[in-house]
Formats: structure tokens, C-alpha cells, sequence
């Protein structure tokens, strides 16, 4: 067998060849990397904007509604404050751990979230053939929830329409653990709100502070006697008339912690400066 009279020449386009066919190899696995990386940062954006909108959005309309209904009822709202004042002493200002040793409080807000769900309509996915009040719905159909409805329905609420917190004082719990699909403002199963638990805190947690903190006068001049209740449309329910309040200091915690600094600035004798600092921290 005789070597190819160009060896060298067949030897290096050989080399081009393989050289040419890896770098080619190399860029698909390259613009892959980077076609993945752009969906994921895409998608990555777009989760973070479904997350900003349904946890923030949603938490502080809600907020809006309990606050909208305890000025709109005085004896509910001196309620809450009695018990914000039972659990804490008025020596400091309510905390989220508190929420628990608070049923009425809690009562209100689940109240809220009954008449007002931040989402009042959710779909799914229709996992297999059924019928529903006699229309067939076949399997992988696109259905929406109306929670608003089953939230107000007389089957299920006595007296729907009413802002009636009592309601949840008196909860059935003949059926234990067992999840009860006519209160569904976070949705309900295995696809329910995995911020529940959260959203739920934070909004007791807030309504609390503001109902320990300060008195409210309805209306920018603070003349208001009621406030308008008319909910508007949109994918999350909003007032149409944005609560306007103006806002009276009831109880301020920032000075009963200044008074245990001063009460132990004299107790040992500290310098009148020290106390200076201890001031400007509490503005």
C-alpha cells in the first residue's frame, strides 16, 4: 500500500475539517446555552412580575376593604382594639406573632376576604369528562371559578351581603381539618395561593398596627361619614373610590419606649446625651 502522493495536503484539510466540524459543534452547544439561558431569564422575568402583582397588589387592596368595613362599623373596629389592647398591654406595638391570640381580629379579616377576594374569579383546567348543572364539560377544558359568587352565596352564608365577622367565630368543625370550598379566597387544593399563609399575616398584621395606632376620620377633611363601598372591575377587586382618611394618633409605641429609656437612663444616672441619641432613634 502506497502513502497518497499529497499526504500532507489530505493530512491538513483533514485536520480543517474535524477543527471546522468542532467549532461548528461547539457554536450550536454555545447559541443552545444561551438560547436557554434567554428563557429562563425571560421566564424568570416574568415570574417575578406575576409574584409583584399577586402579593402586593392584591395584599394591600385587601388591606384597603378590612379598613373600609371597621371604619364603616365602630363597634367591630373598638373590638379589634380591645383585643390588640388585651394581647399587648399598650406597652408595645402589635406584632405578627400576636395574630394567633387574636380570633376576632382574625375573624375580620376572613370576613373581608369574603366579601372582597383580591381575585374574585380563578380558573382551571378540567381534568376529566363531567357535567355541570346539565352542560358536558369535556376533559383539558379551560374553566373559571367565580369565587366572588360562592363566597356570596345564600346556600352557604347567612345574610352574604353583610359584613358580619361573628360568622367565623362560630366555624363548624364537625368536618375536623377538612378544607370547606365555600370560603376560596386564595382558591382551594392542591392549586390554591401557596402565599396563603402570608398574605394572611400580613394583612391581620397591618390592619392590627393601624387600628392600635391612630383614630380615622373618613374624607380628605376628615368630615366623611361613610365610606363608598362600590367595588370596581378588573382582573383584582379594587375600590372605585380609593380610601381617603386622615389619620389621628391614638397611641404612639415609639413613646413608651423613649419613656423605658429615660425611666433607665435614671435609674443609672446616664449622661443627659446619651438620652439625645435615644431620641433622635425613636423619630
Amino acid at each position: 500500500m502506497f502513502p497518497c502522493p499529497n499526504f500532507r495536503e489530505c493530512s491538513c484539510l483533514c485536520h480543517i475539517s474535524v477543527s471546522v466540524f468542532m467549532l461548528h459543534r461547539f457554536l450550536l452547544k454555545k447559541k443552545k446555552i444561551l438560547m436557554d439561558s434567554m428563557k429562563l431569564k425571560v421566564n424568570f422575568l416574568l415570574w417575578d412580575k406575576d409574584l409583584f402583582i399577586a402579593g402586593t397588589e392584591t395584599t394591600a387592596e385587601a388591606m384597603q376593604w378590612a379598613m373600609a368595613e371597621l371604619l364603616n362599623h365602630p363597634e367591630a373596629f373598638q373590638k379589634v382594639r380591645k383585643e390588640i389592647e388585651l394581647v399587648t398591654g399598650n406597652a408595645r406595638l402589635v406584632d405578627e406573632s400576636d395574630v394567633a391570640n387574636m380570633p376576632y381580629l382574625q375573624a375580620v379579616v376572613k370576613e373581608t376576604l369574603r366579601l372582597y377576594p383580591s381575585a374574585p374569579v380563578t380558573t382551571r383546567e378540567c381534568g376529566q369528562h363531567c357535567k355541570i348543572n346539565g352542560f358536558d364539560v369535556p376533559p383539558n377544558t379551560a374553566v373559571a371559578i367565580n369565587l366572588y359568587a360562592i363566597m356570596r352565596d345564600p346556600d352557604s352564608w347567612d345574610h352574604p351581603n353583610e359584613f358580619l365577622p361573628e360568622r367565623f367565630l362560630q366555624e363548624d368543625l364537625s368536618d375536623g381539618n377538612r378544607m370547606k370550598f365555600n370560603f376560596v379566597p386564595f382558591g382551594g387544593g392542591r392549586r390554591g395561593c401557596p402565599g396563603t399563609a402570608l398574605a394572611f399575616i400580613l394583612i391581620s398584621t397591618a390592619v392590627a398596627a393601624m387600628v392600635q395606632c391612630f383614630d380615622w376620620k373618613i374624607g380628605e377633611d376628615g368630615k366623611g361619614e361613610k365610606v363608598n363601598m362600590q367595588s370596581g372591575s378588573g382582573l383584582s377587586l379594587r375600590m372605585v373610590h380609593p380610601l381617603i382618611c386622615v389619620p389621628v394618633v391614638h397611641f404612639d409605641p415609639y413613646d413608651v419606649w423613649l419613656n423605658i429609656v429615660k425611666t433607665c437612663a435614671d435609674r443609672y444616672q446616664c449622661r443627659v446625651m446619651q438620652i439625645d441619641i435615644s431620641e433622635e432613634l425613636c423619630r
